[in-house]
C-alpha cells in the first residue's frame, strides 16, 4: 500500500511520520506545493493523508491565501489522485459558530473530500506536544514561564486537547474507515492549564482530579523538557 502525506514537515505531520518510522510502515512525503499541480508527484497512491494546511496561528495571510491553500490544495490533491483515498484533517471548529475564517475553508475542503464516500474526514481539537512553535495556548504559557515571553491570559474559556503522539496514531490506526471521526480529548479550562504549567515550572507537582487529568500533566510535563534544559544551561 504507497501512503502519502502532505503536511509531513508540520507539527502533525511530523508527529505521523514519527508514529510510522517507529511502526516501520512505508510511506512517502510529499514536498511539492498543494497549490501547484505541477510540483505533484507523479506516481500514484493508495491512501493520501493530507494535513497540509495554512493555519492561522503563524504569521500574517490574506483571506485569498487561505482559500487557494486550503481549499484549492485540497482539490488539486483529489484532481492528481482520483483513485486515492483522502485522508482529511480537519477541525472540530468545522461545527462552532460564528466560523473563523479558517474553520470556513476547512468546512468547504470538506465538501470536496465528501464527494468520495470512500474518503475520511477525522477533525481534531486543539492539539498540543513538544516543540510546538504555534501561537496556540499551550505553546505561549510554556515560552512565557521559561523563555519569559508575554501571554495573558484573560478568559477562563473550556477547550478541548488532545496529545500530538494521540493523535498521530489515531490518524494511522483510523486511515482505512471511512466518513467522519471526530477525536476526542480533555476539556479543561485556561486558567488551570496556566496553574498546572506554573506548577511545573517550579517544579511543583500539580495535584489532577481524575486520571484523565493526571495523563495531561504528564503530557505538559513532557512538553517542557526541553525547556528544563535551557534553564539549567
Amino acid at each position: 500500500m504507497k501512503i502519502l502525506i502532505t503536511g509531513a514537515d508540520g507539527f502533525i505531520g511530523k508527529a505521523l511520520c514519527k508514529y510510522y518510522d517507529k511502526n516501520k510502515i512505508v510511506y512517502e512525503r510529499f514536498t511539492g506545493d498543494v497549490t501547484d499541480l505541477e510540483t505533484f508527484p507523479k506516481e500514484s497512491f493508495d491512501i493520501i493523508i493530507h494535513s497540509a494546511a495554512l493555519i492561522t496561528h503563524k504569521k500574517t495571510w490574506s483571506e485569498g491565501h487561505l482559500e487557494k491553500v486550503n481549499i484549492g490544495g485540497t482539490e488539486n490533491i483529489i484532481t492528481a489522485y482520483p483513485n486515492a483515498k483522502i485522508v482529511y484533517i480537519s477541525t472540530t471548529d468545522v461545527s462552532k459558530e460564528p466560523l473563523t475564517a479558517y474553520a470556513a475553508t476547512k468546512l468547504k475542503a470538506e465538501e470536496l473530500v465528501k464527494r468520495n464516500v470512500n474518503n475520511l474526514i477525522i477533525r481534531l481539537p486543539s492539539v498540543f506536544g513538544p516543540n510546538q512553535k504555534q501561537d496556540k495556548l499551550i505553546p505561549r504559557l510554556i515560552r512565557h514561564y521559561y523563555s519569559g515571553e508575554p501571554c495573558v491570559v484573560s478568559s477562563d474559556d473550556i477547550r478541548e486537547y488532545a496529545y500530538v503522539e494521540d493523535v498521530a496514531e489515531e490518524i494511522a490506526d483510523d486511515s482505512l474507515k471511512q466518513g467522519i471521526i471526530t477525536l476526542k480529548g480533555i476539556r479543561i479550562r485556561n486558567f488551570r492549564i496556566k496553574e498546572i504549567i506554573e506548577s511545573i515550572y517550579h517544579g511543583n507537582q500539580a495535584p489532577s482530579s481524575s486520571e484523565e487529568e493526571q495523563n495531561f500533566i504528564n503530557q505538559l510535563n513532557d512538553c517542557c523538557i526541553e525547556y528544563k534544559k535551557i534553564k539549567k544551561t
